[in-house]
């Protein structure tokens, strides 16, 4: 029930960011600036849960890791990610210092057919 709790607030907490995302002026940021990192994704362990949020949609959907397999797969260069909201999939996109892709600091952007980001990958942690 406490887990239950919890993901609960983090959905109602990621879903508050769109207010943000709309409210800052356009080029000048918004809630994918910084958030979704290679290191942090790739370092979830199994059990971990973590929340995909659906800008073009509105939507969040919550996840869990199952093997170290799923959280490379979260942050793939080239893969893919089903959004349950849209019914598409989503492109993952490495975006880093040139030549270097595994580097720190690489971040991970989720963008959809028309080649814009659209999706945020937000870990939780208990």
């Amino acid at each position: 029930m406490k887990t239950m709790t919890k993901a609960i607030t983090a959905l109602a907490l990621s879903l508050g960011l769109f207010g943000i995302a709309q409210a800052a002026p356009p080029g000048k940021g918004g809630p994918f600036k910084g958030t979704s990192k290679v290191e942090r994704i790739s370092s979830m362990k199994p059990g971990e849960r973590y929340v995909l949020v659906c800008t073009d949609c509105r939507s969040a959907t919550v996840g869990e890791i199952a093997s170290a397999e799923d959280a490379e797969k979260l942050c793939h260069n080239g893969g893919t990610i089903h959004c349950d909201g849209c019914k598409k999939d989503v492109t993952i996109k490495r975006v880093g210092p040139p030549g270097k892709q595994h580097a720190a600091g690489t971040e991970v952007k989720y963008l959809n057919s028309e080649g814009k980001e659209c999706m945020l990958l937000i870990p939780l942690k208990e």
